[in-house]
């Protein structure tokens, strides 16, 4: 019997409970030796019953590559995928990643836009802060914990997405966690996702 071994930060894992899981592209930048399509993507399947992984870009200058900050899915046929304002770095990456998701994923797949702040300059040990980051919500059966920084960061992205959600007929209650703590935790470089462990 043969056997391998891979490094895979779960933090870089997002998937619909059937099948379709999308992580970042630093899966295979941490396994270098072992090859994706004969030996990574077959062991994922067996050990994991992924039939499809969609592979997507790191947010530039994110060291931790992970997923949980830039897609997520909130159903078995919706996904949530971040964006940012015209202007900030990452812009035109988080709409290339939602078109392309779009894409691989069929038109069975709803696919619906999350507003982020404008990532503040700053890091903690080596981490870049997610201050101004809404898709590091944390996800409690049919309610979700909403990072909220302040109104004028915050509350349009989270009004937006509360309309999204009723528009695409989800049952999800949306509630604004609105505490100084979520600043001093979004410095280190994570928010309530991150703090987290979400079992299906």
């Amino acid at each position: 019997m043969e056997h391998y071994h891979f490094k895979w930060d779960m933090g870089n894992l997002t998937h619909n409970g059937n099948g379709h899981a999308i992580v970042t592209n630093r899966l295979i930048a941490d396994n270098q030796t072992v090859n994706i399509e004969h030996e990574l993507r077959p062991m994922l399947h067996v050990f994991t019953g992924f039939k499809n992984i969609h592979f997507i870009p790191t947010e530039h200058d994110d060291t931790t590559g992970h997923v949980d900050g830039m897609v997520r899915f909130i159903d078995e046929k919706v996904l949530v995928v971040g964006s940012y304002a015209r202007g900030v770095e990452n812009h035109n990456l988080m709409d290339m990643v939602a078109e392309n998701l779009k894409q691989d994923l069929g038109s069975e797949f709803t696919v619906l836009r999350l507003g982020n702040g404008t990532p503040e300059d700053y890091e903690s040990e080596g981490v870049g802060s997610a201050y101004g980051n809404h898709m590091n919500f944390l996800r409690i059966n049919d309610t979700i914990l909403f990072p909220y920084y302040s109104d004028e960061i915050s509350k349009e992205p989270m009004n937006g997405f509360v309309s999204d959600l009723k528009h695409n007929n989800m049952n999800i209650n949306v509630i604004p966690v609105d505490m100084p703590e979520i600043k001093d935790l979004a410095r280190l470089g994570g928010v309530l996702n991150c703090i987290s462990w979400q079992v299906f």
